[in-house]
């Protein structure tokens, strides 16, 4: 029977702790890792094939938009104004319900008290990403005198950028749970935690709830 117990399956059962103390950091940086830049790539060739079939890279949808409009309209027109947004979302050919949503949502939306077309959707996210469309914004300038080629402050790079924000905010809000559950109940529990969480639609939810469509653009549905 001791014989039995000093198998090499109870061995590894003894030691699994440490086994997985020692794999799972690494295991989840490869797979994190991964899963940020096929994410990013995975947006950037999909603004692409929107921009092909319809001339214009944007997201499609309305909520993605209206969180987008936020980082835009702060860090590239300095105002807090979005009626140049939505009407430029409005005017959008070949877009379907989402050229329609934003031009029912210009006629029949009351305007502020302040005389401006509001965002039914938070800041925060916005906010997050404007410091990476200003810098982007900045780049654009050496950009249009090296090719003489003028960037629209509508160009899908602001798009992208704001979805690349998304991606890398996602990943750290899964390694802050990660550091957060790992602290609480040890490295085996933060790794069987965090694994679950990869492999079923909890993914997101273990970030920020019900935001995960707009997280990543949708590239992981």
């Amino acid at each position: 029977m001791e014989e039995v117990n000093r198998g090499p399956g109870n061995c590894l059962w003894q030691h699994r702790n440490r086994i997985v103390h020692a794999l799972a950091p690494r295991k989840l940086a490869l797979i994190w890792g991964a899963a940020m830049v096929m994410s990013c790539l995975w947006n950037a060739a999909m603004l692409h094939n929107i921009e092909a079939v319809h001339g214009h890279a944007t997201m499609l949808g309305w909520d993605a938009n209206c969180y987008f409009l936020w980082g835009r309209s702060i860090a590239l027109d300095g105002d807090v104004d979005f009626e140049n947004d939505f009407r430029f979302m409005a005017s959008l050919e070949g877009f379907g319900a989402t050229r329609d949503d934003f031009a029912a949502f210009l006629q029949t939306t009351p305007r502020t008290a302040t005389g401006l077309i509001p965002n039914k959707y938070g800041e925060w996210l916005g906010l997050l990403a404007a410091p990476a469309l200003w810098t982007a914004k900045l780049l654009s300038r050496p950009y249009s005198l090296i090719t003489h080629r003028a960037l629209s402050d509508f160009s899908g790079v602001y798009t992208l950028v704001f979805l690349v924000t998304c991606i890398v905010l996602g990943f750290l809000g899964l390694l802050a749970s990660w550091r957060l559950v790992e602290s609480i109940y040890g490295t085996a529990a933060a790794f069987s935690g965090q694994s679950f969480a990869e492999r079923s639609d909890c993914r997101w939810g273990t970030i920020c709830g019900s935001s995960r469509r707009w997280l990543t653009g949708r590239a992981l549905p």
